[in-house]
């Protein structure tokens, strides 16, 4: 019996092993002193007891390191797992070129947004952003400087948009651009901004120096609109329009 509660201290009794060694050695104090009370009983079963005493504190000490260990382990396990699972949520929202949200994560969060914007009667406005020529400084100067093109067009962008605003890569060259809370006149300063701005911007690679443009629709939510869906498809038939009539432009 005494040894099962020696043990618990170790194992059971919550606590660090501090106060765990002391609550053993007073209890284990305890017994030695009533064993050498009794005159009648032996010395040889005084020492075996003796022994069994300080080996049941070895036990214990080496159980609560045992399990020690082992949480220990189950919590790196746990803790490795969550960051798999955060980085694999991460990937699947995330576009792995440019590092901004995929055509996936833009969609879910257009269309949170517009409920938002439906429900509380706040302006929601959106962008849809095609770089012109891409196809032509992929097929004249690789694709290497055409990724360069698309990751300096998002550093640019995401730079100058505000904290709440959402930059998300549909597919290609083509960017889907979020503002929430912003009306169509604000939308249009912030859109004409960041043209202006790429379109003098120049990228150099192994001596080449390469400059472009973009071509952009833009519309805001109107009472008609029943779904992001629908919205997206307002500025797609703006950006078209934009890209057809010139390109370099903002087609509202």
């Amino acid at each position: 019996m005494n040894v099962l509660v020696i043990i618990s201290i170790y194992v059971v009794i919550p606590g660090p092993l501090l106060t765990k060694i002391v609550t053993s050695v007073i209890f284990s104090t305890e017994l030695i002193l009533a064993l050498y009370t009794q005159e009648q009983t032996p010395i040889i079963n005084k020492t075996s007891i003796l022994t069994g005493i300080i080996i049941t504190n070895l036990l214990g000490f080496y159980s609560w390191s045992a399990i020690t260990q082992f949480r220990r382990r189950q919590f790196h396990i746990h803790m490795e797992l969550q960051q798999a699972k955060q980085n694999a949520e991460f990937l699947a929202r995330t576009d792995p070129l440019t590092e901004i949200s995929n055509r996936r994560a833009f969609m879910e969060r257009g269309c949170k947004e517009f409920s938002r914007a439906r429900r509380y009667q706040r302006l929601l406005s959106l962008a849809l952003i095609d770089i012109d020529d891409f196809k032509s400084i992929n097929d004249q100067y690789g694709h290497q400087v055409g990724d360069l093109v698309l990751n300096k067009f998002c550093q640019l962008v995401t730079k100058q948009i505000r904290e709440q605003d959402v930059l998300g890569r549909i597919g290609g060259d083509e960017f889907g651009l979020l503002l929430p809370e912003t009306t169509l006149e604000e939308a249009q300063v912030i859109t004409a901004r960041l043209c202006e701005t790429f379109r003098q911007t120049i990228i150099e690679l192994q001596g080449k120096h390469i400059s472009t443009s973009f071509s952009a629709g833009l519309v805001t939510t109107q009472p008609s609109d029943q779904s992001f869906e629908q919205l997206l498809q307002r500025t797609d038939q703006k950006l078209y329009q934009a890209k057809k009539t010139g390109k370099d432009r903002i087609e509202i």
